[in-house]
């Protein structure tokens, strides 16, 4: 986000800041002064829970709230479905502490073969994959569903086979990406600093600035 002549890292919290809170992580584990660096994590997951929920989550509750009456919903699950997206791969990338989802020696739909099946125990493999090639390729790279996969509002699934057809509810899975990133920040919150998990998270904090840049506007008087 940029906004006046500085980029955000979240709604409240300045690019900058998160860095300075990044230095200081680093340097109170540098000292060994495990109280800083428990204060230091704590706010690092805090500002990083802010970012996806406001980045993401609020402004699909929002959309699908604002679409729920409207007629043709399905017009607007491209929407959604892209968003959802970004979670999947996000998540992926939180828990194991990547740069970009095929990190690690990784394909992107080995994100989807993670993360699918934990949000509904009936999803294989195969209906992950067949998720990744028909709704997230084609809806990112095409603008279209296809492999015969659908976006449908009438039925509660994340992927269902329907006779031709490989079905899916934007909001359905949207519903259960909320719940396993509820689950997530309980987790992480619960963990200590020094924890793979933890540590996981907090390289993916690193990276996301790493990328940030703080832009300076130069301002002249009328």
């Amino acid at each position: 986000m940029f906004k006046n002549d500085h980029t955000y890292f979240n709604t409240t919290m300045k690019t900058e800041e998160a860095k300075v809170l990044l230095s200081n992580y680093k340097d109170a584990l540098e000292k060994e002064i495990h109280a800083d660096a428990v204060k230091y994590y704590n706010q690092i997951c805090k500002n990083m829970r802010l970012r996806i929920a406001g980045n993401y989550i609020k402004p699909i509750n929002t959309f699908i709230r604002t679409t729920k009456t409207f007629e043709n919903r399905e017009n607007f699950g491209f929407i959604v479905m892209g968003i959802n997206c970004i979670l999947v791969e996000l998540y992926f990338e939180l828990i194991n502490g990547y740069d970009e989802s095929s990190d690690g020696g990784n394909h992107i739909v080995d994100a989807y073969k993670t993360v699918l099946p934990q949000l509904d125990s009936e999803i294989s493999t195969a209906d992950a994959q067949k998720f990744y090639k028909g709704i997230r390729c084609g809806i990112i790279h095409q603008g279209q569903t296809k492999e015969n996969t659908a976006i449908t509002f009438e039925q509660d699934c994340i992927v269902e086979h329907n006779g031709e057809y490989y079905l899916c509810n934007p909001e359905s899975l949207f519903r259960e990406l909320q719940n396993l990133y509820a689950s997530y920040w309980k987790n992480i919150s619960e963990k200590s600093y020094d924890e793979p998990l933890a540590q996981k998270m907090i390289s993916k904090f690193t990276k996301i600035l790493e990328h940030d840049t703080i832009v300076e506007v130069s301002r002249t008087s009328a």
